[in-house]
């Protein structure tokens, strides 16, 4: 009798102990789904509210095994606002699907995240969306990877426009330069040309005298990817649709004359084609004044659009200015030689005109004359 009192004593001892062990255990599992529930709202609040664009990515391989194109499976608000791209309608489909001009630099870099299982960090330009960014890329599973990225373009393009205008001092510089040296008006249009072009965003550049009689601006030099537009265009500053142009327009105004969108501007329609099959997309063109009087045009194209605003127009205008002082140097040295010839060969005249008249006079000192004649010309 006691053995079973003993025993039940016992069996509700463990009991006690047991459902204070489950009790326990109940506690700490009801803590740990608060804690999971915390967790899961600060991840959700940290994913939501960051400012990183975030995105998880599989990737996709060809049928030799490399990889050839991504699949967006989530992504963040920051995502969207970084690169425009709208969540809902690109979720489940692959890169190429969305950006069909995707650049293949990216996902070579995926791939090999994916394949090494290496943490990247890189910079990169996405021509698709126009932007810079630094990535983070990582890989958290076989065949998955994980994109943590920052928009720069900001940045790198106040890091273009200061290379840009420190290469336009430069260039205008070596101008000045050149004008200390140069002496022949076609060798300083065509050194000035080459000097222009070397500014890296500049793709081509074109210097044009006006004839007063067709109305037409005729190249006399230029540099860089010509590719055989100036042959195929027509130029002139009259009222016709060939002189309604960025050239046209300069001239007859006298002001720079910008189109920074080729492809769009009604204005370009003229020389559109031409220069959309060289890649040009952006316009400048500067009258070049001679004493008051506009002589032609300098005509620089770059092959990124919206190239040119106020300060490279600033720059730009002081090259024209340069070339007209360089024009007005020049011409001014040869009309200078031309008026010495013309007083030498009048000189000449006079001594000659005299020896002649002495010898008319006196004919026994005729040589003599002749040969004062000869030596003074001389």
């Amino acid at each position: 009798m006691d053995g079973r009192k003993n025993k039940s004593i016992n069996d509700k001892r463990k009991l006690v102990k047991r459902s204070a062990e489950l009790s326990k255990a109940l506690d700490n599992s009801k803590n740990s789904i608060e804690d999971l529930k915390e967790f899961k709202k600060d991840y959700s609040l940290l994913f939501n509210k960051m400012l990183n664009g975030f995105a998880l990515h599989e990737i996709i391989l060809d049928k030799e095994g490399k990889p050839c194109d991504y699949r967006f499976l989530e992504v963040n608000p920051a995502f969207e606002k970084l690169t425009g791209l709208k969540k809902a309608k690109i979720i489940g489909k692959t890169a190429l699907e969305v950006l069909p001009g995707f650049e293949p630099y990216w996902i070579d870099i995926y791939g090999k995240v994916v394949m090494t299982g290496k943490l990247v960090q890189f910079e990169n330009y996405s021509q698709s969306l126009n932007r810079y960014y630094t990535v983070n890329a990582y890989s958290p599973k076989k065949g998955y990877f994980v994109t943590i990225f920052s928009d720069i373009t900001g940045l790198r393009r106040r890091e273009e426009e200061i290379i840009k205008l420190f290469n336009f001092q430069n260039a205008v510089r070596t101008i000045n330069q050149l004008l200390l040296r140069t002496n022949n008006e076609k060798d300083l249009y065509k050194k000035i040309c080459n000097i222009v072009t070397k500014v890296e965003f500049i793709k081509f550049m074109w210097i044009g005298l006006a004839n007063e009689e067709s109305f037409e601006i005729k190249p006399v030099a230029y540099a860089g990817a010509e590719l055989g537009f100036l042959s195929k265009i027509k130029v002139k500053y009259d009222a016709s649709q060939f002189g309604n142009g960025p050239t046209g327009t300069a001239v007859k105004s006298g002001k720079p004359f910008i189109i920074n969108d080729i492809k769009s501007d009604s204005r370009y329609i003229p020389w559109r084609e031409e220069a959309l099959r060289r890649n040009f997309t952006s316009d400048i063109t500067l009258p070049l004044i001679h004493k008051d009087k506009i002589i032609g045009a300098m005509n620089i194209y770059s092959d990124k659009e919206n190239a040119f605003g106020k300060k490279e127009a600033v720059f730009l205008k002081e090259v024209a200015n340069d070339i007209a002082v360089g024009v007005k140097s020049i011409r001014s040295e040869k009309n200078l030689q031309k008026k010495n010839k013309q007083l030498e060969k009048s000189t000449e005249n006079i001594i000659f005109t005299m020896a002649r008249m002495s010898e008319s006079k006196d004919p026994y000192t005729a040589g003599h004359q002749k040969r004062v004649s000869q030596l003074s010309t001389a």
